[in-house]
């Protein structure tokens, strides 16, 4: 891959800027109570694990628990200079079923992603379509500086079924389309035991290092990565959640928790 792209891709609802918990849409269904936010979370969860495991630089509320408000993460999207923005969301109980993705009037990029995302869902959910809708008013299309998308993924009451249940397989063909639209291969993590593509991480905590890349083998003793520091990352797991040290001391955890890539 020539470029290394860096995408956000959002939890829609969550916190909103009154600093209140907007859950989005809500559906009832006996005693469970089903939230638009709760749904998408595990859905964008799934998707920034397979766009990372495809070698794509990903920006997300997800890992913190959706804990940002649009205005929020716009802004840091912005400011990060993020190639393309993903929103996910599902609609109202009232809707009837299938995708229903959103984009800049005017942008034809936009568009193009919304279109990759929607073909590779349509195929691998066998959901049906609303198809592709265009708008300047929604702050996620218009007040964003790259091209962008809001992905309805279904409706909450009729698809509900889909977006509870296979949350994982909605967030790898998201995947799989956003690969489509950059044009490079997706990778699943299923068939690879490793990927080595060097790339730097700044720690957020102080890091164990471990011998091998499983969590259960031996600590390397006296060594640890320092909160604050840039360590540079030569290969990774099939997960994507382990890396080893270019110093070739070991591995250590490389998760939005503990790391932000540099």
């Amino acid at each position: 891959m020539s470029k290394e792209y860096y995408v956000a891709i959002i939890c829609g609802h969550g916190l909103s800027s009154n600093g209140s918990f907007d859950p989005g849409c809500v559906y009832k269904k006996g005693l469970k109570t089903y939230t638009e936010a709760d749904l998408m979370l595990e859905i964008t969860k799934s998707f920034v694990k397979y766009a990372k495991r495809s070698g794509i630089k990903v920006y997300t509320d997800a890992s913190g628990g959706n804990m940002k408000n649009m205005n929020k993460t716009i802004a840091e999207a912005n400011a990060k200079k993020v190639d393309y923005y993903i929103s996910l969301h599902c609609d109202y109980s009232g809707a009837p079923t299938g995708t229903y993705p959103y984009y800049y009037r005017t942008s034809a990029k936009g568009k193009d992603l919304a279109h990759c995302l929607n073909q590779a869902v349509m195929k691998d959910m066998k959901i049906k379509t609303r198809g592709l809708h265009s708008s300047t008013d929604l702050g996620e299309v218009s007040s964003t500086n790259m091209p962008s998308c809001i992905f309805e993924t279904g409706s909450i009451k009729a698809d509900l079924k889909l977006l509870r249940d296979k949350s994982d397989a909605y967030g790898k063909a998201l995947a799989k389309g956003l690969c489509n639209f950059l044009d490079i291969k997706f990778v699943s993590g299923t068939t690879s035991a490793s990927t080595k593509k060097e790339f730097k991480v700044k720690t957020k905590a102080t890091l164990k290092i471990r011998e091998e890349a499983s969590l259960k083998s031996a600590v390397v003793k006296g060594e640890t990565c320092e909160k604050g520091k840039i360590y540079t990352i030569v290969e990774t797991n099939s997960k994507g959640d382990r890396g080893k040290l270019k110093s070739g001391i070991g591995w250590v955890t490389i998760t939005d928790k503990y790391v932000d890539r540099v």
